[in-house]
C-alpha cells in the first residue's frame, strides 16, 4: 500500500511535469512567431499601430541612435511634409559645416509638432536651432485632419512609450528586443497593411525610403497637378479656416519651452503653388489671415523669420501641390546655408527663386 507521502510526490512530479510541458510550448509558440516575423518583415514597414506615420517610427530609429553615439545635432529642421520633402540635411552640413537633422514627417500641424520636438526629439539630440517649417495647413484651428492626427499621435503606444509611464516605457524596451513585440498590433489586423490603395502604397514606398540624416530619399519627377489632391486639402485640412487659437498657442509654447532649454527657433514660412492657394475656400481673406497670425508670432517672440511662400512663380520646383522636387529641395536648401549667419541674427529675410532649368534661391532682408 502507498503511503500518503510518496502519493504526493508522485503528484507533485506530475503537476511539475506539467508545468514544465506548458512552458515549453508557450516558449515554443513564441519562438515560432519569432521566426515567421522575421521572415515578414522585409515585407512590411515599421509598425504603422506604432505611430500614426511609419516615416516617425524611422527617424526616431536614427535618433536614438545618434542619441546612443552621443553625436550632436547643431540644426534640427521640423514640420510637416513640406519641411520633410523640401530640405536636404546632408547638403545643408556640407554647405555649413554644421551637423543637421530633419526630423519633419507627414501630417501635422502645428500642436502635434509641438509634442514631437519638446517631448521626445529636442531632449535627444540637444540641436542649438530648430527650424520649424510652416503654411497655412499647419495654422488652421478648425483642420478636421489636423485634429485627427494629434490625437492619433498623443495617443498612440509610441508617444505612450517615450513620454509616459514605466510600463510602457517596459513595453518599448521589449519591442526593441522582439521583431513579433513590435508587429504585433499589425499581425492582429493584417488588413492595415493589405488592403491598403494605390496611393498609399506609393506614400507608404517614400516614407520607407529614409537616408542619412533623415533625407527622404526621392527620384526627380515633373510636377503633376491632381485636382483629386487639391479638394481633398481643400476638404479636409483648410476647410473652416480660423486662426489663432490652439495652433497658435502651440507655436508660442514651442518658442518659449526652446528659449528655456538655450535652443533658438527660427520659422520658416514654406514655398507653395498657386493651385495649392487654390484649395482655400476664400484664398485672399484666408491667406491675409494665415500671414497675420505670422505676423503675430514673430511679434510675440522676436524670432528669425524666413518667409518663403512666393519664392518660386511657377510649380517647375516642385512635385505636386505643396512638395518641393528634388531640385527645388537643393535650392531651397542651399539658399538657408548660404544666409544661414544672417538667419541666426534673428533677421526677417525673404526668399526668391528664379526658375531657370535648375533653381537658383537667395535670401534678402524682408522689406
Amino acid at each position: 500500500m502507498r503511503s500518503h507521502s510518496s502519493t504526493s510526490n508522485s503528484e507533485m512530479r506530475k503537476h511539475t511535469r506539467s508545468a514544465i510541458v506548458t512552458v515549453v510550448s508557450f516558449l515554443a509558440v513564441l519562438v515560432g512567431a519569432e521566426v515567421a516575423a522575421r521572415a515578414w518583415l522585409p515585407k512590411i514597414p515599421p509598425d504603422a499601430h506604432t505611430w500614426p506615420r511609419a516615416e516617425i517610427g524611422q527617424k526616431l530609429e536614427q535618433i536614438d541612435a545618434y542619441e546612443e553615439r552621443g553625436e550632436a545635432i547643431d540644426v534640427l529642421f521640423v514640420g510637416s511634409s513640406q519641411m520633410a520633402a523640401s530640405t536636404n540635411p546632408q547638403l545643408f552640413t556640407d554647405q555649413t559645416g554644421m551637423s543637421s537633422y530633419n526630423a519633419a514627417f507627414a501630417g501635422p500641424s502645428m500642436k502635434t509638432v509641438g509634442r514631437w520636438l519638446l517631448d521626445i526629439v529636442e531632449p535627444k539630440l540637444s540641436p542649438d536651432v530648430v527650424v520649424v517649417g510652416i503654411a497655412s495647413r499647419d495654422s488652421n484651428d478648425r483642420s478636421r485632419k489636423n485634429n485627427n492626427v494629434h490625437e492619433a499621435f498623443v495617443n498612440s503606444p509610441g508617444y505612450r512609450q517615450e513620454t509616459a509611464s514605466l510600463a510602457s516605457q517596459f513595453e518599448g524596451w521589449l519591442e526593441d528586443l522582439s521583431v513579433f513585440m513590435r508587429y504585433r498590433r499589425l499581425m492582429r489586423e493584417p488588413s492595415t497593411f493589405l488592403d491598403r490603395t494605390d496611393d498609399e502604397l506609393g506614400e507608404q514606398k517614400v516614407r520607407m525610403q529614409i537616408g542619412e540624416r533623415g533625407l527622404r530619399l526621392e527620384s526627380p519627377v515633373d510636377y503633376r497637378f491632381r485636382l483629386k489632391s487639391q479638394q481633398s486639402l481643400g476638404r479636409g485640412t483648410l476647410g473652416n479656416f480660423r486662426v489663432g487659437g490652439r495652433e497658435y498657442r502651440a507655436m508660442i509654447e514651442m518658442h518659449d519651452v526652446l528659449e528655456e532649454r538655450g535652443v533658438e527657433m527660427v520659422l520658416v514660412n514654406m514655398p507653395l503653388t498657386k493651385d495649392y492657394l487654390g484649395a482655400h475656400d476664400d484664398v485672399d481673406e484666408e491667406m491675409t489671415s494665415y500671414r497675420d497670425f505670422l505676423a503675430d508670432i514673430v511679434a510675440a517672440t522676436d524670432l528669425a523669420f524666413v518667409d518663403a511662400e512666393k519664392a518660386f512663380e511657377t510649380p517647375k520646383a516642385f512635385r505636386d501641390l505643396l512638395h518641393l522636387d528634388v531640385e527645388g529641395r537643393d535650392a531651397f536648401t542651399e539658399a538657408l546655408a548660404q544666409a544661414w549667419d544672417d538667419i541666426s541674427d534673428d533677421a526677417h529675410l525673404l526668399m526668391d527663386c528664379n526658375n531657370k532649368p535648375m533653381p537658383e534661391c537667395e535670401l534678402s532682408s524682408a522689406p
